[in-house]
């Protein structure tokens, strides 16, 4: 294998690549909101020197990391950091705890 691959470990095998956004079936006008809502204080959760503010992605990721639902996916250049959210992540919602660990050649998409 490459060694520039990116590893997302997940708690079921059932749970596929779909990001928190999708699978909760947010509207537009709802994401609009939350995006909003964390666009007017995010300033609480970031150093007064930091110029997030006109790095979208950057927002968006933040926005990820507070646990707010986005359209992104959290990936991990370490498998083995990826074998660790496969291991601790709650499997209650399925029938199928077995874990499992997506790889993906980020070069190959382009």
């Amino acid at each position: 294998m490459g060694a520039d691959l990116w590893f997302r470990g997940v708690g079921s095998i059932d749970f596929r690549l779909i990001p928190q956004a999708r699978w909760m079936q947010l509207d537009a006008e709802t994401e609009d909101t939350i995006a909003y809502r964390f666009l007017r204080d995010y300033g609480k959760y970031v150093e007064s020197n930091e110029s997030n503010e006109s790095n979208p992605w950057k927002v968006y990721a933040l926005m990820q990391d507070h646990g707010l639902p986005t359209r992104l996916l959290d990936w991990s250049r370490s498998p083995l950091v990826a074998l660790y959210f496969a291991l601790t992540q709650d499997t209650t919602t399925t029938d199928n705890p077995r874990q499992g660990v997506w790889v993906l050649d980020p070069h190959l998409m382009n």
